[in-house]
C-alpha cells in the first residue's frame, strides 16, 4: 500500500523485501533491497539485509560489497562486524576472518562464540597455542555466564565438548 502511494519509498521496498525474506523467496527479497537501495543508496537496513540475503543464496562477494558498504556507513555495528568476519571464513580467507573477529572481540570482548570462531580458525591453521587459548575462553565465558546469569540457552554440554578439545592439546 505505501509503495503504492509512493512508488519512491525506500522503506516500503525494503518491507516487501522482508515479506519475501521469510517466505524464503531469496531472490524477490534481493530486488525489492536493490530497488531501494537505487532509491536511496545508504539505506542501512536495505544493505544489511541484502547482504543476508546474498549470502543465503550463497553469493558471499555481493554479500560481503553489501556489508562493508554498511561499515563504512555505521562503524563497530557488532551484527555487521559478525556478518563479514563470517562471510570471509565462508570465502576461506582466514587472515581477514580473523582481523574481523578480533574486531568484534574489541566490540564485545565475553561473547564465547567469537572465541569459538577463532579457535577454529587457528586451530585449522594449525597454530595450536592461539587455537588452545580460545577454546580455554570459550570455556570460561560459557561457564561465566552459565554461573552468574543463568539463560534457559546456555548449554553445559558446549562448555564440556571444549574441555574435550582442551584436552587433546
Amino acid at each position: 500500500m505505501a509503495r503504492d502511494a509512493n512508488g519512491y519509498n525506500d522503506a516500503a521496498l525494503v518491507n516487501l523485501g522482508n515479506c519475501c525474506y521469510k517466505r524464503e523467496d531469496y531472490e524477490k527479497a534481493r530486488e525489492h533491497y536493490i530497488a531501494a537501495l537505487d532509491i536511496d543508496a545508504s539505506c542501512v537496513e536495505a544493505l544489511y539485509n541484502l547482504g543476508l540475503t546474498n549470502k543465503k543464496l550463497g553469493n558471499y562477494e555481493e554479500a560481503l560489497d553489501s556489508l562493508l558498504k554498511m561499515h563504512a556507513i555505521v562503524r563497530n555495528y557488532p551484527p555487521v562486524v559478525y556478518q563479514i568476519a563470517h562471510l570471509y571464513q565462508l570465502l576461506q580467507d582466514n587472515d581477514q576472518a580473523s582481523e574481523w573477529y578480533l574486531q568484534l572481540l574489541g566490540l564485545v570482548p565475553t561473547d564465547p562464540h567469537i572465541h569459538q570462531r577463532l579457535g577454529q580458525i587457528f586451530d585449522s591453521e594449525g597454530d595450536k597455542q592461539q587455537a588452545y587459548q580460545y577454546y580455554f575462553d570459550v570455556c570460561f565465558f560459557f561457564l561465566w555466564q552459565f554461573f552468574f546469569f543463568p539463560l534457559p540457552k546456555c548449554n553445559i554440554n558446549i562448555c564440556l565438548k571444549y574441555l574435550f578439545l582442551l584436552s587433546r592439546f
